[in-house]
């Protein structure tokens, strides 16, 4: 348990749906969110592919021709 952050999640509540970041907390990209997911410190536990790893991408990002090369690049990634 923990408690209240000044972000405004109150005591108790879960700090995120899986191993990636708070809801408006991945301010550095989605590339970056993927590394740091992957160097966690849960690394070495064998159940480790069991995480739950959302990362959710507005429409206007993935749009057109370029959006799809965008998505493209991010998979490759």
């Amino acid at each position: 348990m923990v408690g209240a952050t000044p972000d405004g999640r109150k005591a108790g509540a879960p700090l995120s749906e899986g191993t990636g970041a708070t809801h408006g907390c991945d301010t550095h990209g989605p590339t970056s969110l993927m590394a740091s997911n992957a160097k966690s410190k849960t690394r070495g536990i064998a159940n480790r592919q069991a995480r739950l790893f959302n990362m959710k991408l507005s429409p206007t990002t993935v749009a057109g021709e370029e959006g799809t090369r965008r998505l493209m690049s991010l998979i490759r990634s």
